[in-house]
């Protein structure tokens, strides 16, 4: 079961935090000998076992040898990313590649008179910072997170000399921005030629695809800015399918019932961007 809150009152994607604590008021550990890969992380609020070897769940580091790991460590830091979070004014995310745990942030554009949509979305999968990478410009966007997690953090000031020292994770890193860029191009797609009902249908099915616990919060103006689209209209696609039985609205929530019915009222680009995502 999946449910979203809709009875929060948000007028912005993001609400900025000024500092970044462990979710219990108290700083993360950033020393250099507090190895990000010493314990199991997990999404606040979603606890789950990790799934790869060293308690890292991102899958840019799958495969990486040990010895490469051994060296990444001390180049990491862990940061709790709640939801509304705006990874580029948080403390020195302008310029660092964040790497979630699970979870799911949005990167969207900003148009000049405020308006936003989304371009592209991960979590466990990849990581913010793609244009690090790629040593590429890129239009003002909002690295925003949609489903609270924690992430791994890398300085991009250090983005090349690790690149240089860990050629499998280099490697990792342009296979994720190729498929980054795929993603990009899809969701554009998508934007232009798909109607408001389908990309709400959409865009529910890829959130839960990156929730690990079964429930999160979402409101009708983040689905809104995702869309880039007006909230009446976001609720009056809803109210289609709840009439359809595929969704429940009570009380400011609603209910996913029937996922499977739901992904065939979704347009044709959930079935290629699905595979991208966190398997459950």
């Amino acid at each position: 079961m999946l449910v979203f809150m809709s009875n929060v009152t948000d007028n912005k994607i993001a609400a900025a935090y000024s500092t970044i604590s462990n979710g219990r008021g108290e700083p993360m550990d950033r020393s250099p000998n507090s190895s990000p890969f010493a314990n199991g992380i997990a999404a606040r609020g979603c606890a789950r076992e990790n799934a790869e070897p060293g308690g890292i769940t991102n899958r840019v580091f799958a495969g990486v040898p040990s010895a490469e790991r051994e060296r990444l460590f001390p180049a990491l830091s862990r940061v709790a990313l709640s939801r509304g979070d705006l990874l580029n004014k948080l403390a020195n995310g302008s310029d660092s590649l964040y790497f979630p745990l699970g979870g799911m942030i949005g990167l969207f554009t900003v148009m000049a008179d405020g308006r936003t949509i989304v371009l592209a979305a991960t979590g466990r999968e990849g990581f913010i910072g793609v244009s690090a990478v790629l040593g590429a410009d890129v239009p003002p966007s909002r690295a925003v997170t949609v489903v609270a997690c924690e992430a791994l953090a890398l300085s991009t000031k250090k983005l090349q000399k690790v690149m240089g020292h860990n050629p499998h994770f280099a490697a990792n890193l342009h296979r994720y921005c190729s498929d980054y860029l795929t993603q990009v191009g899809q969701i554009g797609a998508c934007h232009a030629l798909h109607s408001v009902q389908q990309r709400v249908a959409l865009w529910l099915l890829l959130t839960r695809e990156h929730i690990e616990c079964g429930s999160a919060l979402i409101t009708h103006e983040l689905l809104s800015e995702l869309l880039g689209c007006r909230r009446p209209s976001v609720s009056e696609a809803l109210s289609v399918l709840e009439d359809a039985g595929v969704i429940h609205g009570g009380r400011g929530e609603i209910e996913i019932i029937d996922p499977s019915r739901l992904a065939t009222m979704a347009c044709e680009c959930y079935g290629s961007l699905r595979w991208r995502q966190p398997a459950g």
